[in-house]
């Protein structure tokens, strides 16, 4: 089975399973993976308060996929209006941090909807190619693309808290980095 097929049969699953996928994920404590969310959806909370740079909402988070926007992504990804992503997200682009056990990462990710056009392929497209600043291929009716924007790097010898500032400090520069992105 080709790992495209194997992608579109792991995404059916998720979607027609996603309650309770969600449920078992978010209650299963094998490694650090859910202190870590708890902390970095507790930090982004905190500081869409505080300061408004940043848009997020825990529904649209898992343990492992914790996805939010900054407010400079609002001038060139608005809210999607009557429809989503594939990730059943009311925005087509957002960073997304991945928090899987001994491996976090942030990604800037653009996602298309089901119900977009050809052109609206193009139009997402473009938009990430200028963002990305480098030829990216994309193939006809894609769901997802996404770039790694930074690592927590030796992860296994860190201390939690290590990790967490880590990663506030690198959401704190993708805010002033997109501020100048776009716009």
């Amino acid at each position: 089975m080709k790992n495209s097929e194997i992608e579109k049969i792991c995404l059916d699953i998720y979607r027609e399973h996603k309650e309770a996928l969600d449920l078992i994920y978010n209650n299963i404590n094998i490694d650090d993976t859910y202190q870590i969310y708890e902390e970095i959806v507790s930090s982004l909370e905190k500081k869409q308060s505080e300061c408004k740079d940043i848009i997020f909402d825990r529904q649209y988070s898992t343990k492992t996929h914790i996805r939010f926007r900054t407010k400079a992504m609002e001038k060139m990804f608005p809210k999607l209006e009557n429809t989503v992503s594939y990730w059943n997200f009311p925005y087509d682009a957002f960073y997304e941090i991945i928090n899987k056990r001994h491996n976090i990462c942030i990604k800037f990710v653009v996602s298309a909807s089901a119900t977009y056009t050809q052109e609206d392929y193009t139009k997402l497209e473009n938009k990430f190619k200028k963002i990305r600043k480098r030829k990216t291929s994309f193939g006809d009716k894609w769901k997802w693309k996404g770039t790694k924007k930074y690592t927590v790097k030796d992860m296994e010898n860190k201390p939690i808290e290590e990790i967490l500032d880590e990663l506030k400090k690198k959401i704190n520069h993708l805010i002033k980095e997109d501020d100048k992105i776009f716009k």
